[in-house]
């Protein structure tokens, strides 16, 4: 059974309550998964030593490649499709699991194939050989696709959490006890079958799930997926081909480094994500139907995005030294600066969110992968110059450039010029209340607590006198999104 629009989020409440009731639950979600996967890192990072965090870090770097293989933007093709027509949310709920399928068992051979071709260390191997394994049920992602569009992501996080605290629990029992790292993966491998049962008992009421091959379907589903596919991979790539470069040009130590900074910068990346799980599927349903909506929803996400990154970045730099040798230990204080860099380079995927699902709801998969080929090209070129000399610093600022590099890109397309230029305009405010702010600590000599001190009281009310944030825009949001919940 398919449910409407309106009845997916529960009669009588309005779309504002739907769409705040979302997002609160993806960051509450969000925020609990990235807790957890923080902590596992903690866990690994202290428990592993260095060498072994290392090698570990470049496991998971290498299968996060061969996992976004697997997917190859099948997720967003859902969410966009049924966002689009829910009447058929079982028929396309099945032709993406069959697609997953195929990929998967592709990304399967792939892994371990090249794992043995370019020689991979024994200890490497046989943990990319069991992650490689579980790649055919991961099939959480397509689910998610959908429980994305209906605007009730809650159940994707119901399924999907245990398993992170499993996996938790295998952090503990390896590092506890001394194991080999690949006991790791395999610890982690049982409970894939149990998300699978999980996912489907779940959706068992929501939709009927028709695992039927409909070729023309499934062909332009894969040609989209393939197109945003290729865009994820490499978008995906030049946050991980850095660590494989430092793994091979500067040595494990590293890539421990550089590890810090990446996971606690993706750690600070969970408001974006929350809030994207709801603007998706919104942007994709109200391009055509309400422009007046579609509009005012980029560009309020820009201006309000924009102003907590450009927040959470200053403040992360601030405090580096204290929150790596707090969370990580002494053996990690190279790691503050590289850490501190990747943090603004966060800060510019704030707003990334934003301008991306714009360009995946009108589909503009082509020119989304041309500008992330052209970002990675970068990021290569920089790596390989900076790396040898810098390390993990210089990894983290090829980052940042590259990044930086696409949005330039994305500002000179007269195809994306529009929703960039407007970008610009509604990020500007926080930008200038940074440089202000950060000007007014130099001049007074403020370092450390006593600076971020000032940062919390200084940085806000500027944003405030600038128009970074106003009243308005909240009566706005009521006008926009406070009508009954089927409404346009």
């Amino acid at each position: 059974m398919t449910q409407s629009p309106a009845s997916a989020g529960g009669p009588g409440r309005s779309l504002l309550s739907r769409l705040a009731g979302n997002t609160a639950i993806g960051f509450a979600g969000n925020a609990v998964q990235r807790g957890l996967t923080f902590a596992i890192t903690l866990i690994l990072a202290r428990g592993l030593g260095g060498e072994s965090f290392g090698l570990y870090s470049y496991v998971v770097s290498y299968m996060f490649l061969f996992a976004f293989l697997s997917d190859l933007g099948v997720e967003r093709v859902v969410t966009r499709e049924v966002s689009r027509d829910p009447a058929h949310a079982g028929e396309l709920i099945g032709s993406g699991l069959l697609i997953k399928l195929g990929l998967s068992l592709a990304s399967m051979t792939a892994a371990i194939g090249l794992a043995f071709a370019i020689g991979m260390p024994r200890a490497a191997l046989l943990c990319v050989v069991i992650a490689a394994i579980g790649l055919p049920m991961n099939l959480e992602l397509v689910f998610r696709g959908y429980f994305q569009s209906r605007f009730q992501v809650g159940y994707s996080y119901a399924t999907t959490l245990p398993a992170t605290v499993w996996f938790l629990v295998a952090a503990l029992v390896v590092t506890r006890f001394g194991l080999p790292l690949h006991f790791l993966f395999a610890i982690a491998l049982v409970s894939a079958p149990f998300i699978v049962v999980a996912l489907l008992w779940v959706s068992r009421y929501r939709f009927q799930l028709v695992l039927r091959a409909r070729w023309t379907r499934m062909r332009r589903m894969l040609r989209d997926s393939a197109e945003l596919g290729g865009f994820i991979f490499l978008f995906v790539l030049s946050m991980r081909l850095d660590q494989i470069l430092l793994f091979h040009l500067r040595g494990e130590e590293d890539v421990a480094l550089y590890a810090v900074g990446v996971r606690l910068s993706e750690a600070l990346s969970i408001l974006p994500e929350a809030v994207m799980v709801t603007v998706f599927p919104l942007l994709v349903s109200s391009e055509h139907t309400a422009p007046d909506r579609f509009h005012h929803t980029n560009r309020l996400g820009f201006k309000y995005l924009a102003g907590v990154g450009i927040l959470i970045a200053f403040a992360m730099t601030i405090l580096r030294d204290g929150v790596v040798g707090v969370l990580y230990g002494p053996s990690y204080a190279a790691a503050a600066v590289p850490m501190a860099v990747l943090c603004w380079n966060m800060s510019v995927g704030y707003v990334g969110v934003i301008y991306l699902s714009l360009f995946l709801a009108q589909s503009r998969q082509r020119s989304l992968l041309l500008v992330s080929a052209l970002a990675l090209a970068v990021n290569i070129l920089l790596n390989l110059a900076w790396i040898p000399p810098y390390g993990a610093t210089g990894a983290a600022v090829a980052t940042l450039v590259a990044n930086l590099a696409g949005f330039a890109v994305w500002l000179v397309l007269p195809t994306t010029r529009l929703y960039m230029v407007t970008c610009v305009r509604e990020s500007w405010r926080a930008l200038l209340a940074a440089v202000v702010t950060a000007a007014a600590l130099w001049s007074f000599s403020l370092s450390g607590v006593a600076a971020f001190a000032a940062l919390l009281v200084l940085y806000p009310a500027l944003l405030w006198s600038l128009g970074g944030i106003t009243w308005g825009d909240v009566a706005l949001v009521r006008r926009l999104f406070g009508e009954p919940a089927g409404g346009k």
